[in-house]
């Protein structure tokens, strides 16, 4: 980090996991570069920033870019949308006792939807047949994913999503720019 401040690049790009992406925003910060921050939709969890904060100021991570198809049930402009009020409801029911800022809670109801929307379409008594056929033809709106980001996989396109957001790190959450970006 010192080498990459010393070379005077302007632009620092973060791919790592969540505890990486949090020591170089913290590292980062501590060495008083403040260089263009992009980091991978993967360290975008709301605890991220929040212990980023923490450990080196709420400016850290200010302006940050990253992508991101998932809605954020912390971020004040989602939280009337149906997809956040569901992912809500089934925290409280099923796991009060669990942190409902925790991205992997949401990622998890957004594949278990699929899954199950897979599985229904399977047929009234699935076999390994029916449910490849069903996962290879899947075109749903998954109500846990930003707006314009349908669920579509084709026998010849396994890859459920095809489009992302980017977003900035604005006021405390992630914030949507724009409109969904084609991904494949």
């Amino acid at each position: 980090m010192q080498q990459l401040k010393a070379s005077g690049a302007d632009t620092f790009i973060i791919f790592a996991l969540p505890k990486q992406a949090i020591q170089a925003f913290v590292i980062a910060a501590k060495l008083g570069w403040k260089p263009t921050e992009y980091v991978t939709s993967v360290s975008i969890d709301p605890v991220v920033m929040q212990i980023v904060h923490l450990n080196a100021g709420v400016q850290t991570g200010v302006g940050a870019t990253s992508t991101a198809f998932l809605r954020d049930p912390t971020n004040p402009t989602l939280t009337s949308s149906p997809g956040v009020k569901l992912y809500r409801q089934i925290m409280k029911k099923y796991l009060p006792n669990e942190d409902w800022k925790a991205v992997a809670h949401i990622y998890g109801m957004m594949s278990a939807y699929t899954m199950v929307d897979a599985l229904k379409h399977a047929g009234k008594n699935p076999t390994r047949a029916s449910l490849l056929a069903a996962a290879t033809h899947l075109n749903e709106v998954n109500p846990f994913l930003l707006p314009g980001l349908p669920v579509a996989t084709s026998p010849t396109n396994y890859l459920p999503l095809g489009k992302t957001y980017l977003v900035r790190y604005l006021h405390g959450y992630w914030n949507v720019l724009g409109k969904p970006l084609k991904t494949s």
